[in-house]
């Protein structure tokens, strides 16, 4: 658009024509001006009155010259070009106010999701650290509760098991001319009766000898031939039990509590009357106190 500038009524607007001729007529009245005032020196002041009329026409002329009103300057832009300025000037705003609100939508958009990332990536490090601790929860219950359980378990079967395991050795042991089991003394008759009958139903004609051995533990045996042998020993079982969960909760592992005696060595006084029975076992149940968490409780070993 262009600069409107203040008019100072220094431009002609007349019609060019018109305003040759009265420039003519000015230079003429001032050739005549001229004129008269050469002729009045020349003259010596004669006829100063008529050359004097003669100038002030002059001069009057010239003032009704200049003193015409100029005409009133053109429109510089119609009405059309100002109503088409204006509409251009509300669709670029309008523009210019869109795009600045898509800017800032996006804006918004990216911090919220830049949150967002950053909270699932907080929640996902916090599962991930629970999901650890259950599992490490998981894993000492399961070896307390193997502790409780399994050491009983197994001296209640430890006749049955020997049964299956000479059951099992001596298809291979046809030609030994003799298999001698070990055993705790506890189990030495039942193991040696069970075993019998194996004899008899397996068809061994070879000498079985079962021998009472007291370092053994209950739930552990030896046998032995010729040639070689196999042990059971629950001791180192749970040595490589203990090493693996060691590995697996990258921590060391308590020492397993000490089991109550069994039936078989010392048995327990009769519990009183009044005393309720989960008293009585509660009394005798020791802790397991590990690096971190909560203790987990074991249980001693039952009786045979």
């Amino acid at each position: 658009m262009a600069t409107v500038q203040k008019f100072l009524f220094d431009r002609s607007f007349d019609d060019p024509d018109v305003r040759r001729a009265a420039e003519r007529r000015l230079d003429a009245a001032r050739a005549r001006d001229d004129e008269a005032e050469h002729r009045r020196r020349d003259d010596g002041g004669r006829s100063g009155d008529e050359d004097s009329g003669e100038a002030y026409a002059g001069l009057d002329r010239r003032r009704r010259a200049s003193d015409d009103p100029p005409p009133p300057p053109p429109d510089l832009y119609t009405a059309a070009q100002l109503e088409a300025a204006r509409e251009e000037g509300y669709i670029k705003g309008h523009t210019a106010a869109l795009e600045e609100a898509a800017t800032a939508d996006g804006h918004v958009s990216a911090t919220a999701l830049r949150t967002i990332a950053e909270a699932v990536h907080h929640m996902d490090a916090a599962h991930a650290t629970h999901v650890a601790g259950l599992e490490k929860t998981a894993t000492r219950l399961a070896l307390a509760i193997a502790r409780r359980l399994l050491p009983a378990t197994a001296e209640r079967v430890a006749a049955e098991e020997l049964e299956h395991l000479v059951a099992h050795l001596l298809p291979d042991l046809m030609d030994q001319p003799r298999l001698v089991i070990r055993v705790h003394g506890a189990l030495a008759e039942t193991v040696r009766a069970g075993v019998r009958d194996l004899q008899t139903t397996s068809g061994y004609e070879g000498r079985i000898v079962v021998r009472p051995d007291n370092a053994l533990g209950r739930a552990d045996c030896r046998l032995e031939w010729g040639d070689g042998g196999v042990e059971r020993d629950t001791g180192q079982l749970w040595e490589e039990i203990e090493a693996a969960v060691e590995r697996h909760l990258r921590e060391p592992v308590p020492p397993a509590p000490a089991a109550a005696p069994s039936a078989t060595e010392t048995p327990p006084a009769p519990p009183a009357a009044s005393a309720p029975a989960s008293a009585t076992a509660s009394a005798t149940v020791p802790n397991e106190t590990w690096p971190s968490g909560p203790a987990l409780e074991a249980a001693p070993a039952e009786t045979a």
